[in-house]
């Protein structure tokens, strides 16, 4: 061997060469048969089809269609979750989509009818807060981290998403430990009591019942808050507070049969007698947060808000004079009133006398044809820009039949009326270009009670919470 020198191949003769090079020619096109070449790679596998969506081809609405419930216009179908059905006792309460992914946010309870516990447990009486993403196809439990217990602890009076962030959710809990208005910004999962401060809590007759809430149309950061009690500013009326809770209008008339819980009843001043019983009420307030929580502070609503139990509380459109601090106030045993300077001062709007069949009236309803809208007891009355600033004055619509909710398809309005049962009057329609002439409209066998309406009106969704009835849903198109 060499060391250092590369080892070079020896010569082969050119015949050999010739040959070697017949055969591989030989092996690329044919054999010497004639006949095709054996081919030992294989050849790249036909691709697999991806598996169809286990609930099926997208259906009416861009919703998802399953063997068990497909989508159907004009028909109203049960998507009752299970868990909202046990003990039987059970109301669905709330309603609520979120636009941005289309998700649905629904609750129950039991705690104003008769109580005895939920499937969260025999010392509850709520279910906490479900959602769907395939339109109530199926639901599941996703309040099931911080504070979610203290959501059963009571009946969920109301539910919102904010418009513009999928993850954040708002819900309140009436009659509950504590009584207050949650957040989550994990789509339901964790909560935080927004109302967990005893010095501001200090200045409610309980602590803080919360009765309604809602969401500014131009600033989801911006809330308002109406409370189920009395509340007071600390400072007496004689030196221009709102005074302690006790001290009403002499000529205020009210219920009888609230106890002394502050004294009052012991000063002449600030008494009322009703049948040898004394009547201790304060005034209503609201409470106003500008952003999404963090900060609170409390205005005074206008007399005679006494006991604030309060139906509703609303902003009016983005482009109604006066914009954020433009509200409107109503409650079961009092008319609207309206609000221009972030309640500073209130007009009443006596048209709508609704206390004689004791219902809640709707928040404002900003409808496709631009005009606002309120369900009340004493009918559907709409706010029209064209005839006066909308909330200063509102007008009865012809016909229209009581309800306490309102939304609509895009070319027909459908009310509900809550309190209705045995298959009453509770849901009417009527289109928005003939407001007067309205419906009954077909309902199925097993909704036997009004309920509260939400329009999903990217998906021609409406969607009904029917209390005893459970959930449903129908298809507009």
């Amino acid at each position: 061997m060499n060391r250092g020198l590369a080892t070079r191949p020896r010569p082969q003769p050119l015949a050999l060469v010739l040959a070697l090079l017949l055969t591989a020619v030989l092996a690329a096109c044919g054999g010497a048969d004639g006949n095709p070449a054996t081919v030992t790679a294989q050849a790249p596998a036909p691709p697999v089809p991806a598996p169809p969506p286990a609930s099926g081809p997208l259906s009416t609405g861009g919703c998802p269609s399953s063997a068990k419930l497909q989508p159907v216009v004009g028909v109203w179908q049960n998507i009752t979750p299970d868990d909202f059905k046990t003990p039987s006792n059970m109301e669905t309460w709330n309603v609520s989509v979120n636009p941005v992914d289309n998700a649905v946010y629904a609750t129950a309870g039991n705690g104003t009818n008769g109580g005895g516990g939920t499937v969260a447990g025999p010392d509850t009486a709520g279910t906490g807060v479900y959602r769907s993403t395939d339109c109530g196809l199926s639901f599941n439990k996703v309040s099931t981290g911080t504070n979610a217990r203290l959501l059963e602890k009571g009946s969920p009076f109301g539910l919102m998403s904010d418009p513009t962030n999928a993850n954040v959710l708002y819900t309140s809990v009436g009659y509950g430990a504590p009584s207050h208005l949650f957040k989550s910004i994990d789509a339901g999962r964790n909560w935080v009591d927004l109302l967990d401060d005893a010095a501001f809590m200090s200045h409610f007759q309980y602590g803080g019942f919360v009765r309604a809430f809602t969401i500014d149309p131009r600033d989801a950061r911006h809330l308002l808050v109406i409370f189920h009690e009395s509340c007071f500013d600390g400072v007496l009326q004689s030196q221009g507070g709102w005074g302690k809770a006790g001290v009403v209008d002499p000529g205020l008339q009210w219920s009888c049969n609230e106890p002394d819980r502050d004294g009052n009843c012991t000063n002449p001043a600030t008494r009322q007698a009703c049948n040898g019983q004394c009547m201790d009420q304060g005034i209503a307030c609201v409470a106003e947060t500008l952003d999404a929580g963090s900060n609170w502070r409390l205005t005074k609503g206008a007399e005679p808000f006494v006991n604030a139990d309060g139906g509703m509380i609303g902003f009016l459109p983005p482009a109604t004079a006066g914009g954020p601090s433009a509200w409107v106030y109503g409650y079961p045993n009092g008319n609207l009133w309206y609000s221009g300077n972030a309640g500073a001062s209130w007009n009443a709007q006596p048209l709508l006398q609704y206390a004689q069949t004791g219902g809640y009236m709707s928040s404002p309803y900003a409808a496709s044809d631009g005009k606002l809208y309120l369900a009340a007891a004493g009918g559907v009355y709409v706010a029209d820009p064209s005839v006066a600033p909308l909330g200063t004055a509102w007008t009865k619509i012809d016909n229209s039949p009581l309800s306490n909710s309102i939304v609509d398809d895009g070319s027909r309005f459908f009310v509900a009326w809550q309190f209705a049962s045995g298959g009453g009057e509770w849901m009417n329609a009527a289109p928005l270009n003939s407001r007067s002439a309205w419906q009954k409209q077909a309902l199925d066998s097993g909704m036997v009670r009004g309920g509260y309406l939400y329009a999903d009106r990217q998906r021609h969704v409406i969607y009904s919470a029917n209390g005893v009835s459970g959930l449903w849903r129908m298809f507009t198109q």
